[in-house]
Formats: C-alpha cells, sequence, structure tokens
C-alpha cells in the first residue's frame, strides 16, 4: 500500500535477502562475527532507507536523472 521508489523496493529486498542469510546462519555453529558484519550490513541499509544516513552511491543513484539548470 505505501508507494516506494526503485532505491527503496532495492534497500528493502536486500535487507529481506540479508536477514534471510543470517537466520541461515544461525542454524549452524559459526562465528558470530560473520553474524555481527551481517547485522551491521542490516543497520546501514535501514539508516538509508529511514534517511538517516546515505552512501556516495546511493547519492549518485538519486541525483542522476536531475537536471542541474543552466
Amino acid at each position: 500500500p505505501f508507494l516506494l521508489n526503485q532505491r527503496q523496493m532495492s534497500l528493502i529486498l536486500n535487507l529481506d535477502q540479508t536477514i534471510a542469510h543470517i537466520i541461515t546462519m544461525l542454524e549452524y555453529e559459526i562465528q558470530y562475527e560473520l553474524v555481527s558484519y551481517h547485522l551491521k550490513e542490516c543497520l546501514e541499509n535501514l539508516s538509508q532507507l529511514t534517511g538517516k544516513s546515505i552512501s556516495e552511491a546511493a547519492m549518485d543513484r538519486i541525483f542522476k536523472d536531475f537536471c542541474v539548470g543552466k
């Protein structure tokens, strides 16, 4: 029911895949540093999704379609 742009949808799909991967990892005996790394990736995606932070690559994707006035 929410309107999403392609960048937001991509972040949500990436977040979903990362969480699914973490759940799979937790089913086996693993090093928790790996889980921590993937959790950090989730937090970064959430921060970008909510606008708390944004990467340079995301800024490039957002503004690539804007035309700077002449």
